[in-house]
């Protein structure tokens, strides 16, 4: 425009000369209007030129706005987006796609599936890519993948988009993965509890209360319960599987069902051929799109009301049954509170006690006050045990009943835990105060026993010492005499040869005798007994293994054994006893005996290493000659036990200052 204005100028200065003087002055004029009107031209192209830059400035500023916008949406979807031209490379992705390869975008641009993932599932990933290139439409797939960021295991729904040019030419591939795990397993999860009810064994059933409380839904199990089809089922109404109720009961229940109240009735349906069974049903409020249902199941128990009249029948047979027991059957419950109480007492309790059942039920702690007051703590104690422990309780007490006086009773029970924590016991009790009589008797008897025992014992132990004496004192002396005199008469005699030989022979026989007397004396009462308790021992225990050739060990301190003569002489018995029993019966090698002291009592163990005592013999208490053995122990007050630990083992337990009159064990 400038070069115009220039151009016209200087043609004006042509023109000027060329005119005559006439018209100059209108040129000039009309020169000037042109230049006029072109410096017009040129200012309105300036200013329109200046208002495109700045409009072109602002169209720049608002694309950069929405493509940062677009970039910003494009990074934090979280769905998997990626583009890839047509030969699988890729183009670019956003952050979820890069935690999926585990890389960068910087180090995805460029490269293909292969350089990622195993060739396997490349070759899946392209196969996609082919399929919606060669169809030029979008595609849907599922497919679970791994995210290499986390290890995480996901199922996506891909879609992939042919991406096209403005002439329609297709140039790549868009990707949108979206994670649909949840949606998944939600989907799975419902399957499951569908098919759950579907094929469940408890008839389950969804009704319409809108509807005149009609079927809607029915699984197979409530089907067989009916004994009909699906469909035929459905077109029923409350009333056409239960006549037993009516329009205001089921107002009632519909009432607390819309309160949310779950309700549970017992009731009777009609199945095929018009067989009424009895039910059990529950009724809930069950809410699907917006619209209030009810559901529940029924189940048959027929076999619990059978049961249930069984049981009725057997608790009256028992009630029958503990009216004539010489006892009192109970039930004793003891809540997780601490509080006690009687679900169940017979009817003999009257009889024994002289209170109503009604009474004990109402005020348990009556069962309990006729009890002596000296066993009142131990009873209790007991009972209290037997429910901690849930072992069997037995306990002897005594009562003081109004009618009978004091009577002993034998209370027994077997605890049992409960669901609730509590604790019921099934026991008896019954009168024992004749067995107490009978065993008090006993007793005495056995203690008259005992003494003429130990009284005859003792006689037959003075008899042996006397004997022993006068067998050593005259008897041992006049032998040793005799045996002097043959010995002087060898020494006169006229055929020495003869003489001698006979001579020989009667001083053999000399001793023979003198040996045989000897062990008389021995056995009667050993004189190393004078010795005292551990000598005595020993000897015998030289003998043992002299004569059985079983290895045979004394351990103990002889300093320690303060036993007096009868102590030490009972005690030597004793283990001649066990020691001919281990030489009889055992089939041992070697015998161990063991005499100690241990506070007030002393305690001989004898142990072998045979083949033990039998079960049998154990039992009964008298094999290896044990009758003999705890009798003489008992009468000192001591124990005596029998054990089987890799042979027999027989420990004697006596106290050091035995009691006058033999103890009761």
């Amino acid at each position: 425009m400038l070069c115009v204005v220039v151009f016209l100028l200087f043609r004006a200065d042509i023109v000027r000369t060329q005119v005559d003087t006439a018209g100059r002055e209108y040129e000039l004029a009309f020169l000037a209007i042109s230049i006029l009107l072109l410096l017009v031209l040129l200012f309105i192209g300036i200013g329109r030129f200046a208002q495109a830059k700045a409009s072109e400035r602002g169209l720049q500023s608002s694309l950069a706005q929405s493509e940062a916008r677009l970039k910003s949406l494009f990074q934090t979807i979280p769905d998997l987006i990626w583009l890839k031209d047509v030969n699988g490379c890729y183009l670019n992705c956003n952050p979820a796609f890069e935690r999926f390869l585990g890389k960068k975008e910087h180090e995805i641009i460029g490269r293909t599936d292969y350089d990622f993932v195993s060739a396997e599932q490349a070759e899946a990933f392209r196969e996609n890519d082919r399929a919606v290139l060669v169809s030029a439409e979008a595609r849907v797939n599922e497919e679970w993948i791994t995210f290499a960021d986390d290890g995480r295991r996901a199922l996506m729904e891909t879609i992939k988009i042919p991406v096209r040019t403005d002439t329609g030419q297709i140039i790549g591939v868009l990707g949108i993965a979206r994670d649909i795990t949840s949606r998944h397993e939600a989907e799975k999860e419902a399957l499951m509890f569908r098919r759950l009810v579907e094929y469940s064994n408890v008839p389950v059933y969804v009704l319409d209360p809108a509807d005149g409380h009609r079927m809607v839904f029915v699984n197979q199990a409530a089907c067989q319960h009916f004994g009909a089809t699906q469909e035929e089922i459905l077109q029923w109404c409350v009333t056409d599987w239960d006549p037993s109720i009516t329009q205001s009961e089921l107002a009632k229940i519909d009432k607390r069902v819309t309160q949310g109240e779950g309700v549970v009735i017992e009731t009777v349906h009609r199945v095929a051929m018009g067989k009424q069974v009895p039910v059990e049903v529950s009724v809930n409020r069950l809410w699907h799109e917006g619209k209030a249902f009810f559901a529940g199941y029924f189940r048959d128990i027929s076999e619990r009301k059978r049961a249930e009249e069984a049981l009725r029948k057997s608790h009256q047979q028992l009630i029958d049954l503990t009216s004539n027991v010489p006892g009192i059957v109970y039930q004793y419950r003891q809540a997780p509170d601490g509080s006690a109480s009687f679900p169940f007492v017979g009817r003999t309790v009257e009889k024994l006690s002289g209170l109503s059942q009604e009474s004990i039920y109402a005020d348990p702690a009556l069962a309990f006050s006729f009890t002596h007051p000296d066993d009142v703590k131990a009873l209790h104690a007991s009972i209290l045990e037997s429910i901690q422990t849930l072992r069997p309780w037995q306990h002897e007490y005594r009562c003081i009943l109004p009618k009978y006086g004091m009577r002993w009773l034998l209370g027994m029970a077997m605890p049992e835990r409960q669901e609730d924590g509590g604790t019921i016991s099934h026991g008896f009790i019954t009168d024992i105060t004749n067995i107490k009589r009978i065993e008090a008797e006993l007793h005495q008897s056995r203690e008259q026993l005992r003494q003429l025992v130990a009284h005859q014992d003792k006689i037959r132990e003075d008899e042996r010492k006397r004997i022993a004496r006068e067998i050593h004192d005259e008897l041992g002396q006049h032998l040793l005499a005799l045996k002097i005199d043959v010995s002087m008469l060898s020494q006169i005699a006229s055929d020495p040869s003869l003489f001698a030989e006979r001579l020989k022979e009667v001083l053999q026989q000399i001793d023979v005798t003198v040996n045989n007397v000897r062990a008389i004396i021995n056995y009667l009462r050993p004189s190393v007994l004078d010795l005292g308790l551990f000598a005595a021992l020993e000897w015998q225990a030289k003998v043992f293994q002299r004569i059985s050739g079983i290895a045979c060990e004394l351990h103990g301190n002889e300093d320690e054994l303060p036993a007096g003569e009868h102590i030490a002489t009972i005690l030597f018995r004793v283990m001649q006893e066990a020691l001919m029993n281990v030489q009889r019966h055992a089939s041992a090698t070697r015998v161990s005996v063991e005499l100690r002291c241990y506070g007030d009592y002393l305690v001989m163990t004898v142990a072998d290493n045979g083949v033990g005592i039998s079960d049998e013999d154990l039992a009964a208490g008298d094999g290896f000659g044990l009758f003999g053995i705890r009798e003489r122990i008992a009468m000192l007050g001591g124990i005596a036990k029998v054990e089987n630990r890799d042979g027999t083992v027989l420990t004697i337990s006596l106290p050091m200052n035995p009691p006058k009159t033999p103890a009761i064990h």
